[in-house]
């Protein structure tokens, strides 16, 4: 199925995101948001320092492609990949709009031990969950 488009509002801005059907048996759509921002970038002033709040953006921030790894040296490659600009979140969510009663939310977290990883929708995507 060829991905088609959904635009939300958050409290930050409006998302456009993917509308997705979930592989296997149960064939459920889903709403993909990639690559929020859930921090200023820790670049220059804000390097080693406590995350500040990411501001509001204006128009509609693109939702559809994930954010940057952070840096780490490829297991593979042997080389240095990634950027210090890092601080994205992936939501996968099967409900939009305004929701009055609270949800349940899962945080998940990628292995790697602090050194290499990534929250990559290739390797740890929805599919599993939804």
């Amino acid at each position: 199925m060829d991905s088609e488009h959904i635009e939300i509002s958050t409290k930050q801005g409006k998302l456009r995101g993917l509308i997705k059907r979930s592989d296997g048996l149960s064939k459920i759509t889903f709403y993909s948001f990639l690559g929020i921002p859930y921090a200023k970038p820790p670049i220059g002033k804000l390097r080693f320092k406590l995350p500040e709040t990411v501001e509001k953006w204006e128009g509609v921030r693109d939702a559809t492609k994930e954010g940057n790894d952070t840096i780490q040296k490829h297991m593979l490659l042997r080389k240095i990949i990634g950027d210090e600009d890092c601080l994205y979140l992936n939501v996968y969510t099967t409900q939009t709009g305004e929701q009055k009663a609270k949800k349940a939310v899962m945080v998940w977290i990628h292995g790697g031990g602090f050194a290499s990883g990534s929250g990559s929708s290739e390797l740890y995507g929805p599919d599993f969950l939804i």
